[in-house]
């Protein structure tokens, strides 16, 4: 059995993370241009790097945050641990996504994650809501 401080920290983690993916989510669905597109309606210009890198820097942080809570926590066999597993195959696959903007601009990968951001990132919109759920709830 898990400590109260442990607790506490899990507890701590999961509301950071989730209040995080909620920014993220939130962020990509106003800015992107399959989605509501924002940016180039109201400044009149796309913030496409920006946007891209700032999705990034929220990748590292999940990932470091999820791995905390899965080494405190483990991997018991819940909705929770799944949705966590999520959260650390979508941060490597922005790795992925990342390394091959940088290194193959052009490769035919790159298209096919650009297509599946867009359920990405409803799916992280999801998975915040139950883990806020899960933590209030």
């Amino acid at each position: 059995m898990a400590s109260k401080d442990e607790k506490t920290l899990l507890l701590q983690l999961l509301i950071i993370q989730s209040v995080l993916i909620f920014i993220r989510s939130t962020i990509y669905i106003i800015f992107d241009r399959n989605l509501l597109d924002l940016d180039r309606k109201i400044l009149g210009k796309s913030n496409k790097p920006l946007i891209e890198w700032v999705l990034t820097v929220f990748a590292v942080i999940r990932l470091i945050i999820v791995s905390i809570i899965f080494m405190k926590r483990g991997f018991p066999n819940d909705i929770l641990s799944y949705g966590l597993a999520y959260l650390l195959f979508s941060s490597f696959l922005r790795f992925y996504y990342q390394y091959l903007t940088l290194k193959h601009p052009t490769s035919k990968q790159i298209k096919f994650i650009d297509t599946k951001q867009d359920v990405n990132a409803v799916i992280l919109f999801f998975v915040s809501v139950y883990i806020i759920k899960y933590v209030f709830f």
